[in-house]
């Protein structure tokens, strides 16, 4: 049991606490103007309320916590002046919870700060255009966040992928050859991208250290008399599927979306692709998906519209839930950092627009 044990020093000023960061991720927190060379616990809870601290000396001090998944997390050793730094690395089920320090030298409290998530989407904030190292001719179509490596990926209709930094630094380019209309990475923790053909349609395991197409995936059953193929794809988690999730890729011309199998877990050599459903997206203009995006906090999928310039939010089964005006023409890609800047890929002319908070 986490004990909140009082030394019953007088404090000098109420405790603060502050939460520096989004979640997931690594944030920083801070509290201040507790007892000097004393001790903080912390503590977290899923929802405000108005629980007691359940034991120790503290015993009975009023939270202003709830009584769900309250537990202690750790105890902090202030500095003379009464401060103390810790960096937690918040994983995604945790986003959402509140914390609160309790001074175990006066039982005084902290105020209490969530472990925040990036708001709705915006395009009020800071716009910057980083495409300007991008090779002339290049046509950004697709884009999608790198956690682990912290860098953008988007690809170009002529057969090249390309990270760059958030200041628009090309930091590699790979020339794969090809239609390439669609960037996703499943699991940052591996070397691995998945990049889309659009006709053929077709999916590439790149492995991103020496830019090697690793293995091709069918997906001509995208392509119909009529259908301009694969032009939009995203990876959606599942920790329940054997693969770890289903691919998501968009027919530009039907704006259906196909979710497909990969053995992306299971194996490493097999070719074999399973079409598992095909989805109609709410709220969607019928025509010209350009781009899709997985938002996993929210457990959203997003969906870009190049001739009408818009960009709608679903649910994986293709549910509406939001919509939004987008600022420019010709958009092909949609990708957004943990850090939630916003990044928007424009194939003519070749401009990448980064949007922070």
């Amino acid at each position: 049991m986490f004990l909140f044990t009082s030394l019953l020093i007088p404090a000098f000023a109420a405790p603060t606490l502050a939460i520096d960061g989004v979640c997931p991720g690594t944030v920083t927190v801070t509290v201040e103007a507790a007892s000097p060379d004393g001790r903080v616990a912390l503590a977290a809870a899923d929802e405000t309320g108005a629980a007691d601290v359940p034991a120790g000396s503290c015993a009975g001090t009023a939270l202003g916590l709830s009584t769900a998944g309250l537990r202690g997390i750790d105890r902090l050793d202030t500095s003379a002046d009464g401060s103390a730094t810790i960096d937690l690395t918040v994983p995604l089920e945790a986003c959402g919870r509140w914390l609160q320090g309790v001074d175990l030298s006066t039982c005084d409290t902290t105020d209490v700060a969530e472990l925040a998530t990036c708001g709705p989407v915006s395009f009020d904030g800071e716009a910057t255009e980083i495409g300007s190292g991008l090779d002339v001719g290049y046509e950004p179509s697709g884009a999608d966040w790198h956690d682990r490596l912290e860098r953008l990926f988007i690809v170009h209709d002529g057969g090249k992928l390309t990270s760059l930094d958030t200041d628009g630094t090309v930091l590699d380019s790979w020339t794969l050859g090809g239609d390439l209309e669609g960037v996703t990475i499943p699991d940052p923790e591996t070397d691995l991208v998945y990049v889309g053909v659009e006709n053929p349609a077709e999916i590439l395991e790149v492995e991103v250290i020496g830019g090697t197409i690793i293995r091709r995936f069918d997906a001509s059953v995208m392509d119909g008399a009529t259908s301009s193929g694969l032009e939009a794809l995203t990876f959606v988690p599942d920790i329940s599927h054997p693969e770890g999730g289903t691919f998501y890729a968009g027919d530009q011309e039907t704006a259906q979306v196909f979710v497909f199998e990969l053995p992306i877990v299971t194996s490493s050599s097999s070719t074999e692709i399973t079409l598992i459903d095909e989805l109609t997206l709410g709220g969607a203009p019928g025509s010209d998906l350009s781009g899709l995006d997985y938002d996993p906090v929210h457990h959203e999928v997003y969906a870009i519209f190049d001739s009408s310039d818009l960009l709608i939010s679903v649910t994986p089964d293709g549910e509406a839930i939001s919509s939004w005006d987008l600022p420019h023409d010709n958009q092909e890609g949609y990708a957004r950092s943990p850090s939630c800047d916003v990044f928007i890929a424009l194939d003519s002319p070749t401009e990448v627009w980064r949007y922070q908070p």
